[in-house]
């Protein structure tokens, strides 16, 4: 019956640190668990305002920017400006020299 006892010995050892890396792999599916579950509350609740602050900045720089149209007439009000501005100066020289 000892050496029953005796055999069994190393398998008992071999018992136990299996029980012990079982209860070291729970602690850590454990802690995986809880991770994972704040992930979930961050992507429910975070991600979708981050999104909707980012579509409302985009939404405001759309309406900020010139429309083509609105930019050629631009372009086309600056090119008269510019050539009566020339005018007017051409106009002042003539002025200045004859007083």
């Amino acid at each position: 019956m000892d050496a029953i006892r005796e055999e069994l010995k190393p398998i008992k050892k071999d018992i136990n640190r299996l029980d012990t890396r079982v209860e070291q792999n729970t602690t850590r599916l454990d802690t995986m668990e809880q991770d994972i579950n704040r992930l979930k509350v961050l992507m429910e609740n975070d991600i979708p305002k981050q999104f909707n602050l980012l579509a409302e900045g985009q939404r405001l720089l759309l309406e900020r920017m010139q429309r083509p149209d609105k930019v050629d007439n631009l372009e086309s009000r600056v090119d008269t400006l510019e050539t009566v501005v020339k005018s007017h100066s051409a106009d002042i020289a003539e002025l200045k020299k004859a007083l």
